[in-house]
């Protein structure tokens, strides 16, 4: 569904997004699980053999998703007590290896999170045994210091999005799911879509459509 195009991008007004949300939800088959709203936003004139405009960011949300990103910590000692304590799925050095070592078993586990967090001396190790798994998906890990409080961290998370603009004129990432209210879910598009026109090199003029 294109809620703006060309002729209509002089402003994104958040009465806009918010009769595409509805229209979105109205329009939505039923179905067994959680379904999610995807943003995406149409590039032009960005010349993406420029490195410099193949643009990444990360994007906290004003609204939590009630269907949580899902996310894994590579870490040792406290920080992993930490992250077990919370709940969240730890890897260890030799975890790493192990993956690195099975190219299946490391697919399937960058399609399993969304999120990923890493002490920040894993960091070397992960790259050397997994960046060419995790670095074309754009699930290379946050780096967290080895003495953080791990909670608030998990918490941003939770509620953030990434992208990164690689090959094709295009950001897409997902703002919300259907238990959260239009309201909420209008307010994440328009974080989202102000994030996104700062990062680009002539803002809002980059953008065809949405």
């Amino acid at each position: 569904m294109i809620i703006l195009t060309e002729e209509t991008l002089m402003s994104v007004r958040l009465e806009s997004i918010l009769e595409a949300v509805k229209k979105a939800r109205e329009g939505a088959k039923k179905r067994n699980f959680i379904q999610s709203f995807e943003l995406i936003v149409n590039l032009k004139d960005l010349d993406l053999k420029n490195p410099s405009n193949r643009i990444s960011g990360e994007i906290t949300l004003p609204n939590g998703f009630k269907k949580k990103n899902k996310i894994a910590v590579f870490a040792e000692g406290d920080l992993a007590v930490q992250a077990k304590n919370l709940g969240v799925d730890t890897y260890s050095r030799s975890d790493i290896e192990s993956l690195g070592g099975d190219k299946k078993r490391a697919k399937e586990f960058a399609k399993k999170y969304d999120i990923l967090l890493a002490s920040i001396d894993m960091i070397p190790l992960i790259g050397k045994h997994l960046g060419q798994i995790l670095g074309p998906r754009n699930m290379m890990p946050v780096p967290v210091p080895p003495t953080a409080n791990l909670a608030p961290i998990v918490e941003k998370y939770m509620n953030s999005c990434r992208f990164r603009v690689r090959n094709a004129p295009q950001v897409r990432v997902r703002v919300g799911d259907e238990e959260m209210t239009d309201e909420e879910v209008a307010d994440n598009v328009q974080t989202a879509i102000n994030y996104i026109i700062n990062k680009l090199p002539r803002g809002i003029r980059n953008i065809k459509s949405i």
